[in-house]
């Protein structure tokens, strides 16, 4: 089973997010996979072991979410 997600957790007013957010933890915890486009580095530094930069369809950095965000904000 794998959950494919685009930008849903910046959408939508609070509580939206509240339960989106809660649900998407529920399912990392059940060992799912879970695929989110997003440009909130916060909540996937939270959420995720591994993030995937992609610039222009070509992968720039794919590794540990603190070093993914590094390289993002040009400082890895």
């Amino acid at each position: 089973e794998i959950l494919l997600i685009d930008e849903v957790l910046s959408v939508g007013d609070q509580e939206f997010r509240e339960r989106s957010m809660n649900k998407i933890l529920e399912m990392v915890e059940g060992s799912r996979t879970v695929v989110i486009v997003s440009h909130n580095f916060n909540i996937m530094k939270k959420i995720c072991s591994r993030l995937v930069m992609i610039d222009k369809g070509m992968v720039k950095a794919i590794g540990d979410p603190e070093h993914v965000v590094d390289v993002y904000f040009g400082k890895a």
